[in-house]
């Protein structure tokens, strides 16, 4: 990273004195690592007035990761933040009892090393005692009232309210300008916004503004995802079936929708869809569904054809499982080629 301007940039990113707000020398730490903080206190005391820029996440980074930070990066370089900050830390909110909470991968120091090399200032990785003190549930809670009529919320039912619990947290914690999320994760992004919107959430003046990252693919197609790590070498071959018969809804739809094929109905790209799954008989669907940006699924009868207006994009999703290991993915489409 660049020298730091000053000694008082130094001071701030080290918590010698509290930062003075709108400081663009923040971000200029002494070394090429990020400090690690591991108790909300310790944020509080080294982002007090600092514009940040905040990517949550629950370790085993992988380039989709990356690219959140590399998101930061561009508008720390900007000027609009002064510093990126990230969450390691799988929340236990969110995964009920028979879901993978023992087996999520976990890879601190590797991460930790990762971060250094897109110039992280500083990363937040509490103890499930730090953000749970008093344990779980909490007295408080957040409701995601229509998460279930929602194709990944119907399938896991507790799971929106953990991570708006826990981001609501992390939030207050960091006191974020900008948080940094991936599309793969489309229902999540979705929740995260209405979350920002109906409970007002800013700091400093300003709303807090949540930017989404494109999905980040394998060479085969595979959207990245921490928990490819658990799959054996034969069921990650197999995983491919999921982008593949995506690419194949899309592709049907823009031809439907170029006039190229005849119109299609919702239920009928759905089941295109999951003809092509079919091929796979080791994995086991959860959904496929055809949404709007706010996931809300069409109606089965609806026809997506050239009279259809995109001004929002078509989002098609699926999630299975392969193994003992679940994925989702989703692409998009905005009235003129597949894209995810």
């Amino acid at each position: 990273m660049e020298a730091p301007a000053n000694a008082a940039a130094v001071a701030c990113v080290h918590g010698l004195h509290p930062c003075v707000a709108n400081n663009k020398n923040i971000a200029a730490n002494a070394s090429s690592r990020p400090i690690i903080l591991t108790t909300k206190a310790e944020v509080h005391a080294r982002t007090a007035a600092a514009r940040v820029g905040f990517v949550p996440t629950m370790g085993a980074l992988h380039e989709g990761h990356l690219d959140l930070v590399r998101a930061a990066r561009r508008d720390r370089d900007q000027g609009r933040i002064d510093a990126i900050g990230v969450s390691i830390f799988v929340n236990p909110a969110q995964f009920a009892a028979n879901e993978d909470l023992d087996r999520y991968p976990q890879s601190l120091d590797a991460d930790v090393e990762l971060l250094a090399a897109e110039g992280v200032d500083f990363v937040f990785a509490p103890s499930a005692r730090e953000m749970y003190p008093h344990g779980l549930p909490l007295n408080t809670k957040l409701h995601i009232s229509d998460a279930t009529t929602k194709p990944e919320g119907a399938s896991r039912p507790h799971f929106f309210d953990g991570v708006a619990l826990v981001c609501n947290k992390l939030f207050n914690i960091v006191q974020p300008t900008i948080v940094y999320f991936g599309e793969k994760d489309a229902q999540q992004c979705a929740t995260i916004q209405g979350m920002v919107e109906d409970l007002d959430i800013g700091y400093r003046g300003q709303f807090l503004e949540v930017c989404t990252v494109p999905t980040r693919r394998e060479a085969d197609g595979l959207a990245m995802s921490s928990r490819n790590r658990n799959l054996t070498t034969k069921a990650r071959q197999q995983a491919v079936v999921i982008p593949q018969a995506l690419t194949a809804g899309l592709t049907r739809l823009t031809a439907a929708h170029r006039g190229e094929l005849p119109p299609i109905t919702v239920a009928e790209l759905e089941a295109t869809i999951l003809q092509s799954l079919a091929h796979e008989p080791a994995l086991t669907v959860h959904y496929v569904a055809v949404t709007d940006a706010r996931l809300r699924p069409f109606p089965p009868t609806a026809i997506l054809d050239t009279n259809v207006a995109y001004s929002d994009p078509i989002i098609i999703s699926c999630a299975g499982t392969i193994g003992n290991v679940r994925l989702i993915d989703n692409m998009r489409f905005t009235g003129g080629h597949p894209g995810a």
